[in-house]
């Protein structure tokens, strides 16, 4: 596309650092409720454009680096037609007097060609009506509604120009009932007349808007980002626990096995030490909780003022848990406290480095770690998930979560104290294709396939929707464990398989002539299946394809419900202790 040719062209000075700005004190977790707004980074405002701003193009690298810690992120535009009533041939840079900038179609309205903007991010045009001016993105569009429907409570602003469009865009958010950050080494702005950006950061403090630097983003908390995949668990999955309590059976004599074999140190303990006992993949923490509760009762058994803390580790917003815990039975124990950690399993734990008495895990630690590859690693033409592939192309899956169970296990290994156990009750395959899931994961395959074939979806967005997780064997296991940096690091008491069946299914499965309860298992099937494989239909379809997701799982429903399946829950029952550091 030809450039426009540029006249009146004026470079304005960019804000100086020592301008007023708050700092929010403490690191800012990002989360679902949190969208990322990035103003007008277009062609007209850099060095070279119609109206560039000094640094303008200063705030793109920094964009790029925060945006992945976003889940919902939006790109505004100036879309103003030739005619636009704040154009004028003598520019005097105030409100209805501007030179002719971010004109449609044309490369000044484009966006800078080093942003990165993904396919399901959302594209916002202002300033379209051309006898109108308008610098805020919420006015005259669906903005406000479309963020509230995402479920947004807090917009963070980066991009141009601070004392105009952030400026307005900020102000309106606040009106509009939002908590609004502005990152202040992501934004530039025009400074004519000269103060105008101090004024406006200044307005914008003063009525309640957070000026930060994005070095306050957390480092240790996990974000969410379009092309991370997040299993997100379901009302359903979590509350109906029938499959917990029977890997509970299992695991608690092994557990107070442990807590008799160790219960001298435990009753040595003074009151001003702690017994940390870990949960990995927590979701909410319900489906531990009864277990929890038996291992705390025989702990205070022998040592009854010890202080228990319990620390729950998921990727999942913490608001579930929160709700969990304010009216579980473990909050009214005495000697019990908890923490709440959003992250991934497979990153640092400095909380409790050194101080893990007891780590558990159930079902979460199947999913491989999709930071340590690229975009188009976790990619097939015709499956969707690794259990799927046949044994040649199944294997580098197979390698990738060997090499993220080390990662774990080192980890874990860093956190236990000498003498320390983890309790893993991890989903498995036992063979003869059946594996936890595969029924709605084999739907799911069939179904995108029949989309492709009547041309609903691309064969590229067929490729690229893929769910990261792999059911290792027993047998896998065993072989990893046997190797001799974690031989020297954990003597194994058990590696022993267990199956148990599906909850939904064995709880309807004599009812399935009542065609209502026969309904209400095909939805329960379809929702869990469902939390569990998303993610990857958000990243593998196009933005313009998101409306299929519904479409996706109702059919899943409807094949659940023409057949009904629910295999048994396999897992491989693991007990570690870490051995003594002069043997490691």
């Amino acid at each position: 596309m030809a450039k426009i040719a540029l006249t009146d062209k004026i470079m304005f000075p960019m804000l100086s650092r020592k301008v007023l700005h708050k700092k929010a004190g403490d690191m800012i977790a990002i989360g679902k409720h949190d969208a990322l707004l990035v103003v007008d980074v277009q062609n007209d405002f850099m060095p070279g454009g119609t109206l560039a701003i000094v640094g303008g193009d200063q705030v793109v690298p920094v964009i790029n680096r925060i945006s992945g810690y976003f889940e919902t992120r939006v790109f505004t535009r100036d879309w103003h037609p030739a005619d636009h009533i704040s154009f004028s041939n003598k520019p005097q840079f105030v409100d209805k007097s501007w030179p002719s900038h971010c004109v449609q179609n044309t490369w000044g309205a484009q966006f800078h060609p080093d942003l990165k903007i993904c396919s399901d991010d959302l594209i916002v045009s202002k300033g379209d009506n051309s006898q109108l001016e308008n610098y805020s993105c919420f006015h005259e569009t669906d903005m406000e509604e479309w963020l509230l429907r995402c479920g947004i409570h807090r917009i963070c602003i980066a991009g141009l120009a601070t004392d105009y469009c952030v400026f307005t865009t900020a102000m309106d958010g606040l009106r509009a009932g939002f908590e609004v950050w502005v990152f202040e080494d992501a934004i530039a702005g025009v400074d004519v007349p000269s103060g105008s950006v101090a004024k406006a950061l200044q307005t914008l403090l003063e009525n309640g808007v957070h000026i930060i630097s994005t070095g306050d983003l957390s480092l240790y908390r996990t974000m969410v980002s379009s092309t991370q995949y997040s299993p997100t668990m379901t009302k359903d999955y979590s509350q109906i626990s029938d499959t917990a309590r029977m890997v509970d059976a299992e695991v608690l004599p092994r557990m107070a096995s442990y807590i008799r074999r160790i219960s001298p140190h435990i009753a040595a303990m003074s009151t001003d030490e702690v017994f940390v006992i870990a949960d990995y993949g927590a979701a909410d923490g319900v489906n531990s909780s009864e277990l929890f509760e038996a291992v705390i009762r025989r702990i205070h058994e022998v040592n009854p003022m010890l202080t228990i803390k319990l620390v729950y580790i998921d990727l999942a917003d913490p608001e579930n848990f929160e709700a969990f815990w304010a009216t579980s039975a473990l909050a009214k124990i005495e000697h019990v406290e908890c923490q709440y950690i959003q992250r991934s399993f497979y990153e640092p734990f400095p909380e409790i480095t050194g101080k893990l008495r007891i780590g558990f895990s159930s079902t979460a630690l199947h999913w491989m770690n999709a930071k340590t590859v690229g975009p188009d690693y976790f990619q097939h033409p015709l499956c969707i998930q690794p259990n799927q592939l046949p044994d040649s192309e199944r294997r580098e899956f197979a390698e990738k979560w060997k090499a993220d169970w080390r990662s774990f296990l080192h980890e874990c290994s860093t956190s236990l104290v000498e003498g320390g156990a983890l309790f893993l009750a991890n989903l498995t395959n036992l063979g003869d294709n059946l594996w936890p899931a595969s029924p709605g994961y084999n739907n799911l395959r069939d179904i995108c396939r029949e989309l492709c074939e009547g041309e609903k979806i691309s064969e590229a967005e067929l490729n690229a929707i893929f769910i990261p997780d792999y059911f290792a064997t027993p047998y896998e296991m065993s072989c990893l464990l046997d190797e001799d940096d974690l031989s020297r690091r954990y003597a194994v008491n058990a590696c022993d398989s267990l199956t148990v069946p599906c909850a939904y299914f064995a709880k309807m499965q004599d009812k399935l002539d009542d065609l209502q309860e026969r309904s209400r298992l095909a939805d329960t099937l379809a929702r869990v299946v469902r939390a569990w494989s998303e993610s990857s239909m958000q990243i593998g379809l196009r933005a313009d394809n998101k409306g299929l997701i519904e479409d996706i799982y109702r059919r899943l429903r409807d094949r659940f419900y023409e057949i009904p399946e629910g295999l048994p829950y396999q897992y491989c029952l693991l007990e570690l202790i870490k051995k003594h550091e002069e043997r490691i």
